[in-house]
């Protein structure tokens, strides 16, 4: 999170780089930099960010989470466990979609695009890798009616693996967005050091007050919610889980799910 390093990275299935062409071109792609999916809820510390950070909401303020049925805009949001008064950290602990869709509904298309594209999503990270995709982030002037009662919990919008971990190394780094980088030197034949690639931050996404609150949020998620497989003895975990109805013809697939965590430790 500090310097932007990417420690490991790794995709199955795997190929040989020696004899590259005995594969398939599927097995060759590097699916953490190149490949967009729909984060689910891993992305609801994106949306609980901006409302920190635009000062709509206190970790203690209450939210009605309609007992896990809420209609909007002509349809159901449904919250797997029905939920009825959650504070804004029990929102998150819970992963409560109808209380991350209030406050995306408090925060208003415009500040919660602007924040959506102050972490990154939407635009290439500059991975030093090639092939990176830009996942898809619409502008506020697409969106629908509905698009305030998905985006605010990650459907309808599609992230890449990197773009999600750098955002979430922003939170852990205090707020600061770092650029992603693979290579640390390029050293010559004589084994001297021709180049070196320095840390580059990139921007300041949220206050250090706010990843501070986030942290506290995120550990309670590890702690008391929907992470507790993540606990590890002896360190501190903040994390946040995600399951993402996978897109069909015709809408959402009941039975279809991308399962994702993002975290950090120690927290």
């Amino acid at each position: 999170p500090v310097t932007g390093r990417v420690l490991a990275l790794a995709n199955r299935p795997t190929f040989n780089p020696n004899s590259f062409q005995d594969y398939p071109p599927d097995w060759r792609r590097d699916r953490a930099v190149t490949d967009g999916f729909e984060p689910g809820s891993t992305f609801k510390v994106i949306t609980a960010a901006a409302a920190l950070e635009e000062g709509l909401f206190k970790l203690g303020e209450k939210i009605f989470c309609e007992q896990g049925s809420y209609r909007f805009a002509g349809h159901t949001i449904r919250d797997v466990h029905p939920q009825g008064w959650l504070t804004f950290k029990e929102v998150l602990e819970e992963s409560s979609n109808i209380g991350l869709v209030k406050i995306g509904l408090a925060l208003g298309k415009e500040k919660l695009y602007n924040h959506i594209s102050s972490f990154g999503f939407g635009i290439r990270t500059g991975i030093d890798l090639p092939g990176e995709g830009k996942g898809l982030v619409r502008p506020p002037r697409s969106w629908s009616k509905l698009s305030l009662g998905a985006i605010p919990y990650g459907q309808e919008i599609m992230v890449t693996a990197i773009q999600l971990t750098s955002a979430i190394s922003a939170v852990a780094n205090g707020g600061v967005l770092m650029q992603p980088r693979i290579v640390d030197s390029v050293i010559g034949e004589e084994g001297k050091v021709v180049k070196k690639f320095a840390p580059r931050p990139l921007r300041r996404v949220i206050s250090q007050d706010t990843a501070e609150k986030l942290t506290e949020i995120l550990i309670g998620v590890v702690e008391e919610g929907t992470g507790k497989s993540a606990r590890l003895k002896g360190y501190v975990v903040a994390g946040k889980t995600g399951t993402a109805q996978k897109a069909g013809v015709g809408g959402y697939l009941p039975d279809k799910f991308i399962a994702s965590f993002v975290g950090y430790l120690p927290a």
